[in-house]
């Protein structure tokens, strides 16, 4: 086999294994708006996890925490990636309202 570069294999893995499971719920005849079709989206999402994985531990036999750089050690950028996005979106939401007929709901009516 030729020697194929780590991102054109997990690429090719996404992409195989992303429209072979599209394929599959296609012509199984399920519907999305259905538990079928939720199960099918939430497994959907997984396929780049599975591919990383296959890609370093099956085919390449490396270990997985050191080139995806992964660690668990706390550091001073977890508590902004926790707090910033609300910050954000409070922003977002209180510069909203600056503008005329806009108005708060609580209620979610119109």
């Amino acid at each position: 086999m030729k020697n194929i570069k780590k991102t054109t294999l997990f690429l090719l893995l996404t992409f195989a294994i992303s429209y072979g499971l599209a394929g599959a719920f296609h012509l199984s005849g399920s519907e999305y708006p259905s538990l079928a079709g939720t199960i099918m989206a939430v497994a959907y999402m997984f396929v780049p996890t599975l591919a990383v994985l296959l890609v370093e531990k099956v085919i390449h036999k490396t270990e997985i925490r050191e080139p995806l750089l992964i660690s668990f050690r706390l550091n001073r950028w977890f508590l902004p990636a926790w707090l910033l996005p609300p910050a954000i979106a409070l922003g977002a939401f209180g510069i909203a309202l600056l503008f005329p007929e806009v108005h708060y709901s609580p209620g979610m009516e119109g």
